[in-house]
């Protein structure tokens, strides 16, 4: 399903909103009764004035920066993107019965973390040899929707700025 390619409707207005505007090849456009739906220029109604990108997590790689690096707390101050693949399994209110052993297998769902970790590490003192990440871990179902929260995240605290002639 396209739903599943592409961003969520939420984030895309986010993106748009912190100016990414970028093309992409699907996009929100609005149908009927303050409901959107996903097209690409395909459709015999094509991409109008009211549409929304709708970024596919391909198109939201290309914008990411691959490395961000801060003017302070050097060599520990370079830190590189890092998109990971898990497993999440919600937790039923008691692990008493098999019955919730088994619903946490079938209610199984595969998560995208998104962050930026440092490239170099202490060798000594508290923080030795730990993995330090830039902010707090982003992560979602749907990969677009994790990389979209991410790049808000930094247009927000001010780690990366959104190329506005794109």
């Amino acid at each position: 399903m396209v739903e599943n390619l592409v961003c969520s409707l939420g984030c895309a207005q986010a993106l748009r909103q912190f100016g990414i505007k970028n093309p992409s090849y699907f996009f929100y456009e609005y149908y009927s009764d303050m409901a959107y739906r996903i097209g690409n220029p395909f459709d015999c109604a094509g991409e109008g004035s009211d549409s929304i990108p709708a970024y596919t997590a391909s198109e939201l790689m290309a914008i990411i920066p691959h490395r961000i690096t801060l003017k302070n707390n050097e060599p520990f101050n370079s830190f590189t993107f890092r998109m990971k693949k898990s497993i999440y399994l919600p937790q039923p209110a008691s692990m008493d019965h098999m019955a919730d052993a088994l619903h946490c297998m079938v209610n199984m769902r595969e998560m995208y973390i998104v962050n930026y970790e440092c490239d170099s590490t202490e060798c000594d003192g508290p923080e030795a040899w730990m993995t330090r990440t830039l902010i707090n871990n982003i992560h979602d179902e749907n990969p677009a929707n994790a990389l979209a929260k991410l790049i808000v995240t930094l247009i927000q605290d001010k780690l990366f700025v959104a190329d506005v002639n794109k």
